[in-house]
């Protein structure tokens, strides 16, 4: 079956005001995905951005992972916190 049979075996049932009714959403959808996969952003040389020097040295001193020792923790107990909260509250 080539694609044009497809195409109107697919919308058959349809009248032709439902078919002219999907006909302009369709293509503002197409038009914009268009015109959006052609933008480009680009950085701007505005004074929020942190620089190079900046940006590596704040990922050395972040802290992502510290190591745990998880067979001495008290799971139903929870963490040391100010206000705990009991097992199943």
């Amino acid at each position: 079956m080539n694609e044009t049979r497809c195409a109107k075996a697919m919308f058959e049932g349809w009248s032709k005001s439902a078919r002219r009714s999907l006909a302009r959403p369709f293509a503002v959808c197409v038009i914009g995905l268009s015109l959006g996969a052609c933008a480009s952003v680009k950085p701007g040389k505005d004074s929020s951005f942190i620089g190079e020097i900046q940006r590596r040295d704040a990922i050395r001193h972040a802290s992502v992972w510290s190591r745990t020792d998880v067979p001495s923790m008290d799971l139903k107990k929870g963490p040391p916190v100010e206000h705990p909260m009991g097992f199943n509250e």
